[in-house]
């Protein structure tokens, strides 16, 4: 009998585009799939087409939150559900999945455990493909890093959670989400570089929509006045990104792991000091000009009041 896997999904306001993701869902060449939905509190007719699914289907279940708690926080009350799943995949409620995506996922997490301890956290990802509203191809590139240690995660995120499948070891070891996470994924993605082993499958799985509503995607506008927005939304969340690694730093403090104190260290460090460690660590984001962005984000802020956890 084939295993089960439990696919995870946050909604919100998701009514454009979720009859395409779910049809996708239902459309996998593997069968034994269980979806579980919660969704955050919708204002349009998301709880509507959720009812009209799980009625359809009974391998779909959903779940109305009783406050908006955000995506973060949302996926956390998603994966207290799910603690006992041997397998774990995540979907994003607009996008559309190639209907091998399931199946080439267990495959290739099942190749892994054939020579991994069945307490190793396991962390696969693959390509996406970039689309349009409208599904067609965009002329962007995945993220693949040569290095995937932790030093890379520390520095930039280049998982999509939306392409990965996990287990159940690294699930139990991420749980729960803190609530200075900055996004599920990359929780999930420090665990698994720090405990458990993490793998890229160079193989699209989903058509990843990018529209001007989505959290994590959204082509912005090439103007000077949506660039200045631009470059104060990737401030905060370089800001964001330092609370949450400074969290995962304390949670595992008494492994006294060289790596976590570094950055620490790093982040605790006067701006010139602070750069100088920073180069000394390789702290680089996904492209040179994304870098130097970083760099002087590092030289213009206070971060001393970042690296108190509260």
């Amino acid at each position: 009998m084939e295993d089960t896997v439990t696919i995870l999904m946050a909604t919100y306001n998701g009514e454009k585009y979720l009859k395409d993701q779910l049809e996708s869902i239902l459309n996998q060449s593997y069968k034994q799939w269980y979806l579980i939905i919660r969704d955050d509190c919708s204002k349009d007719s998301t709880p509507h087409i959720l009812k009209e699914y799980s009625e359809k289907d009974s391998r779909i279940k959903y779940i109305l939150g009783n406050e908006n708690l955000g995506p973060v926080l949302n996926f956390n009350e998603l994966i207290k559900e799910v603690l006992n799943s041997k397998y774990i995949m995540f979907a994003d409620q607009d996008d559309v999945w190639f209907n091998y995506k399931i199946d080439l996922s267990i495959k290739k997490i099942k190749e892994i455990e054939a020579y991994e301890k069945s307490t190793t956290p396991i962390l696969l990802y693959t390509r996406l493909k970039y689309v349009n509203e409208n599904l067609s191809p965009l002329n962007i590139a995945n993220s693949n890093p040569k290095s995937k240690n932790l030093n890379t995660l520390l520095s930039f995120n280049y998982i999509w959670g939306c392409t990965i499948i996990t287990n159940q070891a690294l699930i139990k070891e991420a749980y729960p989400i803190v609530k200075k996470a900055q996004n599920h994924d990359y929780w999930l993605a420090l665990h698994a570089a720090f405990l458990g082993v993490i793998h890229y499958v160079d193989q699209e799985t989903i058509l990843y929509r990018q529209h001007s509503t989505n959290v994590t995607g959204g082509l912005a506008n090439r103007n000077f006045k949506s660039k200045v927005k631009r470059i104060n939304r990737q401030f905060l969340s370089y800001e964001k990104q330092i609370k949450q690694n400074l969290a995962f730093c304390e949670k595992y403090k008494e492994r006294n792991n060289l790596t976590l104190i570094e950055y620490e260290r790093i982040i605790q460090s006067n701006s010139l000091f602070r750069l100088y460690r920073a180069y000394r660590f390789k702290m680089k984001k996904n492209s040179i000009l994304e870098t130097m962005m970083f760099y002087i984000f590092l030289l213009s802020k206070n971060l001393k009041e970042n690296s108190k956890i509260d």
